[in-house]
């Protein structure tokens, strides 16, 4: 299984359909999560840092 870093907003617009799993290397907004979502159907996880993880945690 490979993990596609994404390290900014532009490079969210320009990930592959096919890929599955993200560690998003930037504060990502709701906007950004969600279309990353839409964009890859078959999306297994999102990986963000630790600290950023308290703003999510009401999306689940």
């Amino acid at each position: 299984m490979q993990i596609r870093v994404v390290n900014s907003r532009a490079d969210n617009a320009s990930v592959d359909t096919e890929e599955r799993v993200f560690h998003l290397t930037f504060t990502p907004t709701t906007v950004a999560l969600f279309d990353l979502m839409q964009r890859c159907l078959r999306l297994e996880a999102i990986q963000v840092c630790y600290f950023i993880r308290p703003r999510y945690s009401n999306l689940c």
